[in-house]
Order: C-alpha cells, then sequence, then structure tokens
C-alpha cells in the first residue's frame, strides 16, 4: 500500500499537494511599464507554498502591471514561449522577475515571497520608472 501512495505521488505532484492545476496565465496591462512574471512548479514545495501570496497579489494589481504566472511544466503555452528563456537562466524556483516594457529585467527574486513584499518590490520599481 505505501509504494501506491509513494507512486501516486510522483506520478501526479497534484495529488500530493491537494492543489488543482497550476496553469499558465497573464493578466494584461497594455499601459502599464512593469511586467511581474511568477515563475513555479507543482512539484516544487516553495512555490506551492508561494502560491496563495502570488494569487493575492496577482488580483490586487490586476491592471495596474503586466501580471504572468508560468507554469515551468506547461512549455506550449504563450507564457513560457515568452519567458522560459530567462526562467532557465535563472537555474531555480520559485522565481519571481520584474521587467520593463521592452522585456528587460530590473529585478529577480528566487525565494518565497509574501504578497506584501510582491506589493512592496513592485512599488519600488514602478517608482524607478516613472
Amino acid at each position: 500500500m505505501r509504494f501506491v501512495i509513494a507512486f501516486l505521488l510522483l506520478v501526479s505532484p497534484s495529488l500530493a499537494w491537494g492543489e488543482g492545476e497550476l496553469k499558465s496565465y497573464t493578466y494584461a496591462a497594455p499601459a502599464s511599464k512593469l511586467t511581474v512574471v511568477h515563475a513555479g512548479a507543482v512539484w516544487c514545495a516553495p512555490c506551492m507554498k508561494m502560491r496563495s501570496q502570488w494569487e493575492a497579489f496577482a488580483q490586487k494589481y490586476r491592471g495596474k502591471v503586466q501580471v504572468v504566472h508560468v507554469n515551468v511544466d506547461q512549455q506550449n503555452t504563450p507564457e513560457y514561449k515568452l519567458y522560459g528563456d530567462k526562467i532557465t537562466a535563472a537555474g531555480g524556483l520559485p522565481l519571481t522577475m520584474w521587467l520593463n516594457r521592452k522585456g528587460s529585467l530590473l529585478r529577480s527574486d528566487q525565494r518565497t515571497l509574501s504578497s506584501s513584499e510582491l506589493g512592496d518590490l513592485t512599488s519600488k520599481e514602478l517608482k524607478k520608472l516613472k
């Protein structure tokens, strides 16, 4: 029985976390000078710990900055195709990146961030771009 449970957890990480599918998405904000990209995966424990924080941040900043979530296991998505090279170059998850309108990296962070930390860092980057 233990073998079956361990096998299921390895084959389907979402079962291990009790979370639904972790989807890639973009909340566009065309007038924004800033894009905030978060990369994660269901097999990454720190990523899943940060999931609710990221979702709260994404809802709060929706329309103010372009918000992008990338599931690194969904490599056929537009989000991965656009940001996959930067994610791979960073070499670890969770990864949050702040990019300017031209796609140049302004800041990156590879740790679990709270919603308020995400907001503070985003506000600092927005002020620099004004």
